[in-house]
């Protein structure tokens, strides 16, 4: 343990003699990296005026065989094509060239970066991609040409960088794509943010293919175009104008993170049937309508569901193979009824989020659907068109968010929230409560606070008995004339452990 240490502290002594006290090449500045027991040099030459003063000032300055990291950004570089990276004489591996206003970048600069295995030269003015240049680094495998102005990709663009793993085209203004034109070694693509229609079958035979970026643009369709491999883990493609999802995905047994929100989709048609690894998918603001049984059938990695503001009118028990399922959002959809049958054997469900449906009913109750292990903990029901709870909450023992807001509850009952003991807020405002009597004989002991404004409330006696620990309320906008002295004879705020005042707001 001691040598090695020693070995790595020796390394980083090392590299730190190239940079101790270098006045030198200022403005340019250096600093030492150790990394896997390999020395690396970072140079960053920041606000310099022109490219002549950055060759002069890194010309001969350090070891040829030392790794350089050079970064070169907010600069002048009209004069760039009259001297070359070469002079510098460093072993340059990875070359920034960021917000340097540059339209264009000349071929003879470049000449000798044989080395080069990271190159970005986005955030720049760029209109197309420097072909020429690029024909000078074969060894690239992260090219980053993201935030310019480029506005095609054409099919001899990257003749010369075969060996690219991670392209970057984000934020482009691309619109055309040519056959051909990507290197069949890409892992990962990034388009998004661009003016694309149409993918042109520019990607069917990236069979390396893992990951792909084709976020806001104006794709209709993805059909017969994504890569034949199934290697495919994560699709990117929300907001485009997709209509349904391509055939393909039914037989993307790898695919692991799908986002395909805000576009047009009106069915998932079983095309995720087989995803078994599938672990995200986030498919809301669409205009979904119907759910099968089996939709999901394979899908029994999924943590995280969304398809908020959709249409659909049930979930017609398609959540049940989910079983590691800890987040579902539900909520802007038509449901109208809820039977708690849906979330049957979710053992790892932590959040439910309902919200802006129409649920009038609610179904299922606890004692014959909900695993005693639920781990539930929030439970969103708000703006809806509950009249009542009909004890189908009953016995969420890890609840401790519960929000009933904007609904038709007249009434609530002492079975509607038996073993809810980790409950630590109720919201139930909005609604048409008449009394809060209930509750004196329902034991929560742990809620803290409780919101009912805006009810049709007109006395509070014994009513908060049963909620030991109470320390908020919130009954503003009610027509409360009476108040009992014995309403917080049972509270015990308890704050940081210490024992405080129950506040009641009555505005």
């Amino acid at each position: 343990m001691a040598s090695l240490i020693y070995t790595v502290l020796s390394i980083t002594n090392v590299a730190s003699v190239h940079c101790a006290a270098r006045p030198e090449i200022s403005p340019c500045t250096c600093d030492s990296i150790s990394l896997y027991n390999l020395k690396f040099l970072e140079l960053t030459c920041e606000k310099v005026d022109s490219f002549h003063q950055i060759v002069d000032k890194l010309s001969n300055k350090f070891d040829p065989n030392l790794n350089i990291s050079l970064k070169i950004t907010y600069s002048q570089l009209e004069d760039m094509e009259m001297l070359s990276f070469k002079d510098m004489n460093l072993n340059v591996n990875k070359l920034r060239l960021q917000w340097n206003n540059l339209r264009t970048l000349p071929e003879l600069p470049f000449r000798g970066l044989s080395n080069v295995e990271f190159l970005s030269i986005g955030d720049n003015e760029l209109e197309t991609i420097p072909k020429h240049m690029l024909s000078h680094m074969p060894l690239i495998k992260t090219l980053d040409m993201g935030r310019c102005r480029l506005k095609s990709v054409l099919q001899d663009d990257f003749k010369g960088t075969q060996m690219v793993k991670f392209l970057f085209l984000v934020t482009n203004e691309i619109k055309r794509l040519e056959k051909g034109t990507f290197p069949q070694s890409l892992v990962s693509l990034h388009l998004g943010r661009n003016q694309i229609e149409s993918l042109n079958g520019t990607l069917r035979n990236l069979n390396q293919l893992e990951s792909l970026f084709l976020n806001m643009n104006n794709i209709k369709s993805l059909d017969d175009e994504l890569p034949e491999s199934n290697r495919l883990q994560l699709i990117i493609a929300f907001d485009n104008q997709l209509e349904h999802l391509p055939e393909s995905m039914r037989y993307m047994t790898n695919l692991e993170t799908l986002h395909v929100h805000s576009n047009r989709i009106r069915s998932l048609d079983g095309k995720l049937k087989n995803a078994k690894k599938l672990n995200e998918f986030y498919g809301h603001y669409n205009k979904i309508e119907y759910l099968a049984q089996d939709e999901f059938k394979s899908v029994v990695k999924m943590e995280e569901i969304r398809m908020d503001f959709n249409n659909i009118k049930s979930l017609n028990c398609s959540l049940l193979p989910m079983k590691r399922i800890t987040k579902v959002n539900f909520s802007f959809n038509e449901i109208e009824e809820f039977s708690m049958n849906e979330i049957r054997g979710l053992m790892y469900l932590k959040t439910l989020d309902l919200s802006y449906n129409r649920i009038e009913t609610l179904t299922g109750r606890q004692d014959n659907s909900i695993d005693k292990a639920s781990v539930l903990v929030e439970f969103n029901l708000d703006h809806n068109r509950l009249k009542s709870l009909d004890a189908a909450l009953m016995g969420l023992d890890s609840l401790r968010i519960l929000t009933l807001s904007y609904n038709e509850i007249e009434q609530i009952l002492p079975e509607d929230f038996i073993g809810m003991v980790h409950l630590e807020l109720l919201d139930l405002s909005h609604n048409q409560l008449l009394t809060l009597q209930e509750l004196e004989t329902t034991r929560l002991p742990n809620l803290k606070i409780l919101k009912a404004p805006f009810n049709n409330l007109t006395k509070l006696e014994r009513d908060f008995h049963g909620l030991p620990v109470l320390c908020q309320v919130n009954v503003t906008n009610n027509q409360i004339a009476t108040i009992s002295a014995e309403l917080v004879k049972q509270s015990r705020c308890l704050s940081h452990n210490v024992l405080n005042d129950l506040e009641i707001h009555l505005e």
